[in-house]
């Protein structure tokens, strides 16, 4: 499938092209700055979603973040629940 070429923004330098209160909250909350190098088929689908939900393209990395942070921790904290069950009696033992 061809994609028509479009001139857009590198992903790691933030272009506000919105209303500064709307995405505001990306550069007043920010606290560490992360630098995120994407090959170029992979900045081209961020900045494709980005402009398909009329997000910056730092918003929806910050989204897919947040996502996968959430998901990996349920499912970090199910395998931890999972083994201390598996292994309650081993566990008991130890601490005593």
């Amino acid at each position: 499938m061809n994609r028509p070429t479009v001139n857009r923004p590198t992903v790691n330098r933030p272009t506000v092209n919105r209303s500064t209160a709307a995405a505001g909250w990306l550069y007043r909350d920010a606290v560490e700055e992360l630098p995120l190098r994407l090959a170029p088929g992979l900045a081209r689908d961020l900045a494709d979603l980005a402009d398909a939900r009329d997000q910056l393209p730092e918003e929806v990395a910050v989204d897919a973040v947040r996502r996968y942070l959430r998901d990996e921790g349920e499912h970090v904290r199910s395998l931890a629940t999972r083994l201390a069950e598996d292994h309650a009696g081993l566990l008991r033992r130890l601490g005593e």
